[in-house]
């Protein structure tokens, strides 16, 4: 997941606690004034380990799931028992609440199995309570099952949904909407990962930073569209002139990285000299500069990147449409 898919996670997870923290400190005062005390103490305890989880959950969110889901499986369980074993038989009302919690905070396998588990917990306490034959039980099974079917058939519709929005975003996230090139974003986290590389099989590899030559000059005197146009075709010269195993991003504006994986400085060098003859070839007004950097043990993703900013910049004031190697 990316940052802002975790954040959003975590977020949702200290609202859930929060609100069946309160949902439950409800229920137990009821349940303590109105009917069976012994229950509302456990459900107190399930309250105050929810109120914990609010506040730890971002440091130990799998204990906190596991605990949760276990705190309040039990807590079904008494209250099924409770219930059966005292001739009420309300709870598939309830029952498909915690079946689509458990689904939301750890995955749809998750639901399957709560529900799978309340289905045989109700069957057992049925028989176990002598109460499997009597009319209100039979009416019992038929509301839980039709809750829990109605409750999956939402929730797989939500997830599907959710699956295509998620996917939305992070295409959006990693990817330039314009050229269709990787991010600025996606490609420094490239561009780290290389450097873990690099330092794992002691292999070195290098950065290109282009920047095309007038672009300002010539988007305000023929227009965005054009200069948007410009963009993308120039973009597509970058990628069909790499190999598989490159990487290519917008920078920003008219700014483009190209992260080259097992390739030094004089491979990159070559590569951008011909990048640099086919943007010109393009027929479009434009030419571009180049800065290359080669990684060496101990640069960091800003640190490699700027010493391609500085050679670019040094290309751009000595005539631009050229290329500068920083050594």
């Amino acid at each position: 997941m990316t940052a802002a898919f975790e954040n959003l996670r975590l977020r949702f997870l200290k609202i859930l606690c929060l609100s069946l923290a309160l949902m439950q400190f409800i229920l137990a005062v009821y349940d303590l004034l109105f009917t069976y005390k012994p229950l509302a103490v456990l459900e107190f305890l399930v309250c105050a380990c929810l109120a914990v989880g609010y506040f730890v959950v971002d440091k130990q969110e799998r204990f906190v799931i596991g605990a949760g889901v276990a705190a309040v499986t039990f807590l079904i369980t008494a209250v099924m028992y409770y219930q059966m074993f005292h001739g009420k038989k309300t709870m598939s009302i309830w029952l498909p609440v915690y079946v689509l919690g458990v689904a939301m905070i750890t995955s749809p396998w998750g639901g399957i199995a709560a529900s799978f588990y309340v289905l045989v917990v109700s069957i057992l306490f049925s028989f176990k309570s002598g109460f499997i034959h009597q009319p209100q039980v039979s009416f019992y099974f038929v509301q839980l099952v039709m809750a829990l079917i109605l409750t999956s058939f939402l929730y797989f519709a939500f997830f599907g949904m959710w699956k295509k929005y998620e996917k939305l975003l992070r295409a959006k996230a990693e990817f330039d909407y314009l050229t269709g090139l990787y991010s600025r974003g996606k490609i420094f986290e490239i561009i780290s990962l290389e450097i873990e590389r690099a330092n794992r099989y002691s292999s070195t590899f290098s950065v290109i930073m282009i920047d095309l030559d007038n672009f300002k000059k010539l988007n305000d005197e023929k227009g965005h569209i054009f200069g948007d146009k410009v963009l993308k075709e120039v973009a597509e010269a970058i990628r069909s002139s790499v190999r598989k195993v490159d990487y290519c991003g917008r920078y920003g504006g008219d700014e483009f990285l190209i992260v080259l994986p097992d390739t030094d400085a004089k491979g990159a060098l070559v590569l951008a000299n011909r990048i640099r003859k086919k943007i010109k070839s393009l027929g479009l007004g434009v030419s571009a500069s180049f800065g290359i950097s080669e990684y060496v043990e101990g640069m960091s993703s800003d640190d490699l990147v700027r010493a391609a900013d500085e050679a670019l910049y040094r290309a751009k004031s000595t005539g631009r449409d050229t290329v500068s190697v920083n050594s």
